[in-house]
Protein backbone atom coordinates (compact mmCIF):
# COMPACT_ATOMS: atom_id res chain seq x y z
CA UNK A 1 0.00 0.00 0.00
CA UNK A 2 1.38 3.11 -1.10
CA UNK A 3 -1.36 5.72 -0.61
CA UNK A 4 -2.71 5.96 3.09
CA UNK A 5 -6.61 7.62 2.75
CA UNK A 6 -8.42 8.73 5.73
CA UNK A 7 -12.14 9.71 5.07
CA UNK A 8 -13.41 11.72 7.66
CA UNK A 9 -17.11 12.57 8.05
CA UNK A 10 -17.69 15.21 10.52
CA UNK A 11 -21.36 16.23 12.29
CA UNK A 12 -20.90 20.21 13.78
CA UNK A 13 -23.80 19.86 15.59
CA UNK A 14 -23.02 16.33 17.07
CA UNK A 15 -19.47 15.70 16.77
CA UNK A 16 -19.77 11.91 18.44
CA UNK A 17 -21.60 11.16 15.26
CA UNK A 18 -18.41 12.05 13.37
CA UNK A 19 -16.78 9.08 11.58
CA UNK A 20 -13.62 7.96 10.14
CA UNK A 21 -12.91 5.15 7.51
CA UNK A 22 -9.27 4.25 6.22
CA UNK A 23 -7.23 1.76 4.30
CA UNK A 24 -4.97 1.90 6.77
CA UNK A 25 -4.58 -1.33 9.02
CA UNK A 26 -6.77 -1.18 12.57
CA UNK A 27 -6.14 -4.10 14.44
CA UNK A 28 -6.54 -3.28 17.72
CA UNK A 29 -4.87 -0.61 19.75
CA UNK A 30 -2.18 -0.28 16.82
CA UNK A 31 -4.09 0.32 14.47
CA UNK A 32 -5.59 3.37 16.62
CA UNK A 33 -1.71 4.29 16.99
CA UNK A 34 -1.49 3.99 13.64
CA UNK A 35 -4.10 6.48 13.31
CA UNK A 36 -3.03 8.93 16.00
CA UNK A 37 0.60 9.55 14.85
CA UNK A 38 -1.23 10.18 11.43
CA UNK A 39 -3.31 12.62 12.66
CA UNK A 40 -0.29 14.48 14.60
CA UNK A 41 1.62 13.94 10.99
CA UNK A 42 -1.48 16.03 9.16
CA UNK A 43 -1.77 18.36 11.94
CA UNK A 44 2.44 19.06 12.25
CA UNK A 45 2.67 19.38 8.18
CA UNK A 46 -0.25 22.06 7.94
CA UNK A 47 2.03 24.21 10.44
CA UNK A 48 3.90 27.37 9.09
CA UNK A 49 1.60 26.79 5.84
CA UNK A 50 0.26 30.48 6.60
CA UNK A 51 -3.37 31.98 6.57
CA UNK A 52 -5.99 30.80 4.34
CA UNK A 53 -7.91 33.95 4.08
CA UNK A 54 -10.82 31.94 1.69
CA UNK A 55 -14.49 32.03 3.73
CA UNK A 56 -15.42 28.62 5.07
CA UNK A 57 -18.52 26.98 3.88
CA UNK A 58 -21.09 26.83 6.81
CA UNK A 59 -22.41 23.36 6.54
CA UNK A 60 -23.60 21.42 9.62
CA UNK A 61 -22.09 18.38 8.15
CA UNK A 62 -17.91 18.11 6.56
CA UNK A 63 -16.19 15.81 4.61
CA UNK A 64 -12.68 15.10 4.97
CA UNK A 65 -10.40 13.36 2.63
CA UNK A 66 -6.58 12.86 3.44
CA UNK A 67 -4.04 11.08 1.50
CA UNK A 68 -0.67 10.13 2.81
CA UNK A 69 1.67 9.04 0.09
CA UNK A 70 3.92 6.73 1.46
CA UNK A 71 6.50 6.82 -1.50
CA UNK A 72 7.01 10.79 -0.97
CA UNK A 73 6.00 10.94 2.38
CA UNK A 74 3.31 13.68 1.68
CA UNK A 75 -0.31 14.65 2.31
CA UNK A 76 -2.80 16.32 0.30
CA UNK A 77 -6.51 16.88 1.07
CA UNK A 78 -9.59 17.47 -0.44
CA UNK A 79 -12.69 19.13 1.73
CA UNK A 80 -15.62 20.90 1.43
CA UNK A 81 -15.01 23.09 4.38
CA UNK A 82 -13.50 26.04 1.81
CA UNK A 83 -10.64 26.81 4.20
CA UNK A 84 -8.13 25.21 5.30
CA UNK A 85 -7.67 26.54 8.60
CA UNK A 86 -11.16 25.08 9.06
CA UNK A 87 -10.38 21.83 7.61
CA UNK A 88 -7.18 21.71 10.03
CA UNK A 89 -9.59 22.46 12.81
CA UNK A 90 -11.81 19.61 12.22
CA UNK A 91 -8.80 17.22 12.09
CA UNK A 92 -7.83 18.38 15.11
CA UNK A 93 -10.97 17.72 17.11
CA UNK A 94 -11.18 14.37 15.17
CA UNK A 95 -7.68 13.43 16.60
CA UNK A 96 -8.41 14.31 20.53
CA UNK A 97 -12.08 11.91 20.09
CA UNK A 98 -10.38 9.61 18.47
CA UNK A 99 -11.11 6.61 20.88
CA UNK A 100 -14.89 7.65 21.06
CA UNK A 101 -15.88 7.69 17.20
CA UNK A 102 -16.78 5.13 14.66
CA UNK A 103 -13.48 4.24 13.03
CA UNK A 104 -13.77 1.94 10.13
CA UNK A 105 -12.27 0.72 6.95
CA UNK A 106 -13.73 2.24 3.62
CA UNK A 107 -16.03 0.25 2.12
CA UNK A 108 -15.33 -0.68 -1.81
Amino acid sequence: MSLVVVKIIFDINDKKRSTIRTNLGLEGQEGLDKLNDLFCDFIRAQMGAGADDSKPNDKNIYSIDIMLDLSTDTFSVKSDTGNKSLTCGIVRVIWNMLGSLDVGPIKA
